[in-house]
């Protein structure tokens, strides 16, 4: 389907099962296409792209969570067409929540399975300053110590007035938002890097106050951006995940 939301770098026809990608704080869709080639032909991977970025470039970006989820909330047949499951990484992994809490209020299906990376839970108050009301010298400092934003792009100027918008209104997404404590029925799979300073151990284990079932928390080695550094043993897990999803919609069909 054509529009501006969702990038499918392998349009599959019929597919069994939907994989969406919800891009980080500053992330585009770029931050995925490399998985496009790591799932099989029954997957379908269909990547999040929000305004202010790739081939939006030129749309100011969203400030607050109703926006996208509006954006994306008109596509609710297109994304529970075929069974699905959502992937957010930090902010893109609250997008995505929000997106189910939306589906779930208003009769839509719901996912196979939520996989929520690099981030604590969204219905839990936030314990972090603010990074977006930060000088620009400090909120480059602190985008550094993230580790997500390439150097050569911090070091650019021109780059940097052109996307530093698009970070601080992420940032200001990821600060504002709080979820409501809702269970959910689905199976849910966390994911965070060894090294990440920014999530608060015994914090992630909250999740399990979203999940009727109980969630599997994995951590790989790496820091906040563990997705980039440690992406073939993130697709691994990604991949047993779709797989029991196909077992289980093929069970569904004998």
């Amino acid at each position: 389907m054509k529009n501006k939301i969702f990038l499918v770098p392998n349009p599959v026809i019929n597919p069994k099962v939907r994989l969406f990608c919800f891009p980080f704080a500053g992330g585009s869709a770029t931050s995925y296409l490399p998985w496009a080639k790591e799932f099989l032909d029954e997957i379908e991977l269909v990547i999040i792209q929000p305004p202010g970025r790739g081939s939006r470039l030129t749309e100011k970006p969203y400030e607050c969570m109703s926006d996208i989820i509006n954006e994306l909330i008109q596509y609710a047949e297109f994304i529970t067409s075929a069974p699905y499951i959502f992937f957010g990484h930090s902010l893109g992994s609250r997008m995505a929540f929000e997106l189910v809490c939306q589906f779930k209020q208003n009769g839509h299906a719901l996912p196979e399975y939520y996989i929520g990376s690099g981030s604590e839970p969204p219905h839990l108050e936030k314990t972090r300053c603010r990074i977006d009301q930060l000088s620009d010298h400090e909120f480059l400092q602190e985008l550094k110590r993230l580790n997500g934003t390439p150097s050569s792009v911090l070091e650019n100027k021109e780059l940097m007035a052109v996307f530093m918008p698009v970070l601080r209104a992420d940032f200001k997404i990821a600060f504002e938002y709080t979820a409501k404590k809702i269970k959910m029925p689905f199976p849910m799979f966390i994911l965070n890097g060894t090294d990440d300073t920014n999530i608060n151990d015994k914090r992630l284990t909250l999740w399990q106050e979203l999940s009727e079932s109980e969630i599997e928390i994995k951590y790989f080695k790496g820091d906040h951006f563990f997705i980039n550094t440690n992406r073939e043993e993130v697709i691994v897990a990604i991949h047993l995940v779709a797989n029991e999803v196909l077992e289980r919609q093929v069970a569904l069909i004998q």
